[in-house]
């Protein structure tokens, strides 16, 4: 089983963001909502930038 990449514990509902790293979801809403901006955050592997929404 892969391993998130943030809490490096298996990965459980695992997402896929724009770069194609995956991470755990609650992991990544965490991430994402740590950041300053509501719109956008940073890949937290390759820290390449994506917009959150649809």
């Amino acid at each position: 089983m892969t391993e998130c990449g943030i809490c490096l514990d298996a990965m459980k509902t695992p997402v896929s963001i724009p770069c194609g790293h995956v991470h755990c979801q609650k992991c990544l809403r965490e991430h994402i909502g740590s950041g300053a901006d509501a719109l956008k955050s940073t890949c937290p592997t390759c820290r390449n930038p994506f917009y959150i929404g649809s």
